[in-house]
């Protein structure tokens, strides 16, 4: 996965010596890179023995220029961050010495990264740190338009957007929100990547027209030059799992994709709130979403508090049954845990177990046998039996009705109900209609 897509070409250039070159200190390479008009690119140039180099960002028209260089054995290399698909064709030229390449867009390989690219990066000067950027890009499938990406630049601010679906990584993205983060802590999140194995890890082996869901990139760019290791999401080398958590965590990653916390709903599930560090998420909490009896157990006698909430009020209870783990929610309820507590937006663990990603009904009636309250209020009126009509669950208002749940209830906006009714599930909305209808609904 990589915020921009990159294209580098490695190849030899034999700089032919003739008599004008004897007599000269060297020459000066130049050039003109054509393709799309909006991309820039970095044009390197090196010996193969790594001792000497020179670089040129190319300027709006595509030219560049750089030297003098000594006739010689080169190596050069061309990092186009901004290549867009569009372009056919790219063609490379330059005045002394004759040099003619065309790339294909179409390309996926790519030759081994060039070594001036690591060189110049882990050589930058305070000034150039400044205006450096650390990237995640955590892929969420190119169908899904999932995923996302968070940047941290040098001057401590950072920044999320949403990948687009079905675009070249990076190329195509949404702004979602920016903050600033605290002062340094770039800085040295920077150093503890210069400290780490980053630069010795491979890079990726090609370029991604789409992010697999199932990877995740970390990239160091600066002064248009970029390095970037890719690995399998959640599963970072040791070396960096480290870095990417304080990157999370610096960030304020979970109020950048998510919202203020306060603001947060527990409709759609908790899932996404398990993969980032979330104030108030203690290991218990996040435990209760899938672990067993004896692992929560097992965090409870090393003193983690099972009524703890995260910033949003979530409770374990809630977690427990918004992921449809039903030992845990029976075990949090028969030691005392409050079925009627609420979140910050007035939800329930109840609303919890009937929005979140199980469609078990286990849960449910554990909670209305412990005396969940079936008329739950949220800070904009709805119920729970609204939230089982928005999802079309049968089998949460068929529960909910056989608890006296107010089947014409309105919220602040007016609606009920039969109102909200998801009615696009076939036989399963037409079940939940009948259920409604038959108990006295009205729109």
């Amino acid at each position: 996965m990589k915020p921009h897509a990159a294209l580098p070409l490695l190849f030899s250039l034999l700089v032919a010596a003739h008599s004008a070159a004897a007599q000269q200190p060297g020459f000066v390479l130049t050039g003109q890179i054509k393709g799309d008009a909006k991309s820039t690119a970095i044009v390197i140039v090196d010996d193969p023995a790594g001792t000497a180099a020179w670089h040129a960002r190319t300027a709006k028209d595509g030219t560049y220029s750089m030297g003098p260089i000594p006739a010689g054995h080169y190596r050069v290399c061309i990092e186009a961050p901004h290549f867009d698909p569009v372009a056919k064709e790219w063609e490379i030229s330059t005045d002394s010495p004759a040099l003619n390449v065309r790339l294909n867009s179409t390309a996926k390989l790519r030759a081994p990264e060039c070594p001036t690219v690591t060189k110049a990066l882990v050589a930058l000067t305070p000034q150039e740190l400044e205006r450096a950027m650390l990237t995640l890009h955590v892929g969420g499938g190119a169908w899904e338009g999932s995923g996302y990406i968070i940047r941290i630049s040098g001057n401590d601010r950072a920044q999320s957007f949403s990948p687009l679906p079905g675009s070249i990584a990076g190329q195509a993205e949404k702004p979602l929100a920016g903050s600033a983060v605290a002062p340094g802590a770039a800085q040295r999140l920077f150093q503890k990547l210069y400290a780490s194995a980053f630069f010795k890890l491979p890079p990726p082996s090609g370029v991604r027209l789409v992010m697999d869901k199932d990877t995740t990139t970390l990239t160091f760019s600066a002064d248009g030059l970029s390095y970037t290791v890719e690995h399998v999401t959640g599963l970072p080398p040791a070396d960096l799992a480290a870095i990417e958590s304080e990157f999370l965590a610096a960030a304020d990653s979970h109020a950048l994709l998510h919202g203020a916390p306060p603001d947060e709903t527990l409709y759609g599930g908790v899932r996404q709130d398990l993969e980032l560090p979330k104030p108030g998420l203690t290991p218990l909490i996040r435990a209760a979403a899938t672990a067993s009896v004896e692992v929560f157990q097992r965090l409870i006698a090393q003193g983690e508090d099972p009524r703890a909430a995260d910033a949003s009020g979530w409770t374990a209870l809630m977690y427990a049954a918004s992921e449809g783990n039903e030992p845990i929610v029976t075990w949090l309820l028969a030691h005392g845990a409050n079925p009627n507590a609420k979140s910050l937006r007035g939800e329930t663990a109840l609303m919890a177990a009937i929005g979140g990603w199980s469609n078990d009904s286990g849960c449910i009636k554990a909670l209305l046998a412990a005396g969940a309250n079936p008329n739950p209020e949220t800070v904009e009126g709805q119920t729970a039996l609204m939230w089982a009509a928005r999802r079309a669950r049968p089998d949460a208002i068929a529960l909910l009705l056989a608890s006296r749940a107010d089947v014409n209830f309105r919220a602040r906006d007016g609606s009920t109900a039969l109102g909200l009714l998801r009615t696009d599930l076939g036989d399963r909305s037409q079940k939940c209609l009948e259920l409604l209808r038959a108990a006295g609904a009205t729109k």
